[in-house]
């Protein structure tokens, strides 16, 4: 698979790099849109983080693969990855103010 990888400072290149291995309880998305934001392009200017690393968190797809144990998800599923999990004990989490 293809991304962007980063390599230092300023220093981004397009890559081919290995699919991931999944979990029996993963999925492996194909990714088709990914966004970066302000704290990813700070990421990319300054040396807050060593590389390489792939930046970029808002993320939408298709579903590749299933592990044995995935029950609710099918190859071929139109998915958004959520990159923050909740911990379901604040009241926002508590309180279902989430998107499903």
């Amino acid at each position: 698979m293809k991304a962007q990888v980063f390599r230092g400072v300023k220093q981004l290149r397009y890559e081919e790099i290995p699919v991931p291995d999944i979990a029996d309880d993963e999925v492996l998305v194909q990714v088709q849109v990914v966004g970066l934001c302000q704290s990813d392009i700070k990421k990319i200017l300054y040396p807050l983080y060593e590389p390489p690393r792939i930046f970029g968190h808002e993320t939408a797809g298709t579903i590749a693969a299933v592990g044995s144990a995935v029950k609710d998800w099918q190859v071929g599923q139109r998915v958004v990855v959520l990159h923050h999990i909740p911990c379901m004990h604040l009241s926002v989490s508590a309180n279902s103010l989430l998107s499903d």
